[in-house]
């Protein structure tokens, strides 16, 4: 699935035994705008700027527990429509990992 988001937030890095994920927060445009959290879990996907517009392509995976669903929301692509403003797209890329 891809959606276009503008990105609000990058939390910490999650590091657990090795295994490495970034929560990022995005906000889908539209009459009632509304946010979205996403996880990275591939070292490849380049952490966006805040601020920056981005087409992502998501994984959504729901499972229900006692009558509950949980749901994960997983990006294993991104591409930069707009630049966040004042950020230099010259520069070269570090993965967060």
């Amino acid at each position: 699935m891809e959606q276009k988001v503008t990105v609000k937030e990058i939390r910490e890095l999650n590091d657990r035994n090795g295994y490495k994920t970034q929560t990022i927060v995005t906000q889908i445009e539209g009459d009632y705008p509304v946010l979205l959290a996403v996880e990275i879990h591939n070292e490849k996907v380049k952490v966006p700027e805040v601020g920056s517009v981005i087409t992502a392509h998501l994984n959504i995976k729901s499972r229900e527990y006692n009558g509950r669903f949980y749901h994960d929301i997983k990006m294993w692509r991104c591409e930069v429509l707009e630049a966040a403003p004042g950020t230099n797209d010259n520069k070269p890329f570090e993965p967060p990992f």
